[in-house]
């Protein structure tokens, strides 16, 4: 079997769980921006308004891609040595990560295990 979905796995999944602790801190810093500044108007500003929309379909993607990598992999790797914990632990991650605040944080620390994960089992993979 080729080892390349397993790395790629295995590397997108740290950076995405960096990504996920990144977009929430900067959601909650527009968040806090944008109540800060809202003494001066009553509107949400536009800025404000496309970062929390770029930030939201940025982390949607990622979410959605955790799913399918887990997918792909689980298919790829079913009659592998290599376990079946990153797998579901990728699928796990990206079904979590829709619920809102914890969610995002759960995704994050499951997603990086994950990739973890897979980057450990590299030497079972034909």
């Amino acid at each position: 079997m080729n080892k390349t979905l397993a790395k790629v796995n295995g590397i997108i999944g740290i950076v995405e769980s960096v990504l996920f602790c990144f977009s929430l801190f900067l959601f909650w810093v527009v968040i806090i921006f944008e109540v800060n500044s809202s003494y001066v108007s009553d509107e949400l500003s536009t800025t404000s308004m496309l970062s929390l929309l770029l930030i939201g379909s940025v982390t949607f993607l990622m979410k959605v891609s955790l799913i399918i990598l887990g997918i792909i992999g689980l298919n790829k790797y079913s009659k592998s040595e290599m376990s079946q914990v990153p797998h579901i632990l990728f699928i796990v991650a990206g079904g979590v990560g829709f619920i809102p605040i914890i969610g995002t944080l759960t995704a994050s620390v499951t997603s990086f295990i994950g990739g973890i994960l897979y980057l450990t089992n590299l030497k079972k993979v034909n």
